[in-house]
């Protein structure tokens, strides 16, 4: 974003202009004003994104010129100002901020500034308010002033009021556009800003067998509690949040589907506990699918979990290779055999 006077009357000696990552202020960054060719200003932003091109003599340009920002890891932006007459009018306006963070699911006011840069007051001024993103609907004021005097600022705290969806990815970036009217003259500003939403994602999952042989996984028979770790890596409050668990197959059961997470804060960690029951019937390496959703308003986030119930382990005590679905390579058959085993009775 950058803020700057779009509009500068002959005699004018310098001009201020700031520079900002939507809210987050830019140094370093470039800033030269030319008439065609000519420089006739230039600065660097300091750490509050600010910077002042002073002139080298009173300005004395009526019409268009260029403002040019460049600064490291930002496309170079080319914006126009107008140069005009002193004894003129010359209105357009500011978008300042909103009166908190753009978070989904809220409604939020958006506060403006209105200049009058020129010496003569303006007639008739309107503004309206607008923005072509599917997540942001706008409901301006549509501001009307009669009379505007010249050199003079008027803010608006409540120009606009914007919803935002309770639905919007995280840091979804909009523009919202600004545009004053005057004697049929209109004169566009445009701010941009970041929709904030949370964002639940899985992180790590462990096994917790107390009640069984403490072996660090599920056997056949044995009841375990499955620690599922996740994050909200978004940017806002993922309110009411929960984890719902199925699983298909009857062998492998589920205490509890729906596991009550509550809200988790922006970059904040949480865990869930599913109880699991496997039957005692199940064949050791069985791998089952567990569907995991979790959820936090209109977002969710799935995934589908392979659990295996016991270690497939061969021993070769079947006395054949039919336990595994082995395949068999080389020069020579692969047997079984009783002798030089290296634990029970068989080996390879």
């Amino acid at each position: 974003n950058v803020v700057f006077e779009q509009g500068l009357k002959t005699g004018t000696t310098s001009t201020t202009v700031h520079v900002s990552h939507f809210d987050t202020p830019l140094d370093n960054f470039r800033v030269s004003l030319f008439d065609g060719d000519t420089l006739l200003g230039f600065g660097i932003t300091d750490e509050n994104g600010d910077t002042e091109l002073t002139f080298a003599s009173a300005l004395n340009v009526i019409g268009e010129m260029r403002l040019v920002v460049t600064g490291q890891s930002a496309w170079p932006q080319s914006l126009q100002v107008l140069g005009f007459d002193s004894n003129e009018s010359y209105v357009y306006g500011d978008i300042i901020g909103l009166d908190g963070p753009a978070e989904f699911s809220t409604e939020r006011f958006v506060n403006i500034n209105l200049y009058n840069k020129g010496d003569q007051t303006a007639f008739g001024v309107q503004t309206d308010m607008y923005t072509d993103c599917e997540y942001v609907n706008v409901h301006p004021i549509n501001l009307f002033i009669a009379e505007f005097p010249g050199n003079e600022t008027m803010n608006f705290a409540e120009a606009a009021r914007i919803q935002i969806a309770d639905n919007v990815p995280d840091q979804t970036s909009f523009t919202l556009n600004l545009t004053t009217i005057t004697c049929s003259v209109e004169r566009t500003t445009s701010r941009q800003f970041q929709l904030l939403a949370p964002n639940l994602q899985f992180v790590e999952f462990e096994i917790e067998d107390l009640e069984g042989d403490q072996n660090g996984y599920i056997d056949p028979g044995e009841r375990a509690i499955l620690h599922i770790h996740g994050k909200n890596v978004g940017h806002a409050l993922a309110p009411g949040s929960y984890l719902t668990a199925t699983c298909d197959d009857e062998r492998l059961q589920i205490e509890q589907n729906i596991i009550q997470i509550g809200a988790v804060e922006s970059d904040s960690s949480f865990i869930a506990d599913l109880i699991l029951d496997a039957d005692a019937d199940v064949i050791s390496g069985t791998t089952f699918g567990l569907d995991l959703t979790l959820q936090t308003g209109a977002y969710t986030t799935t995934m589908n979990h392979l659990l295996t119930v016991g270690r497939a382990i061969e021993t070769f005590e079947s006395g054949d290779f039919s336990f595994l679905d082995w395949f068999q390579g080389g020069d020579l058959p692969w047997t079984i055999t009783d002798e030089e085993a290296h634990s029970g009775n068989y080996c390879a």
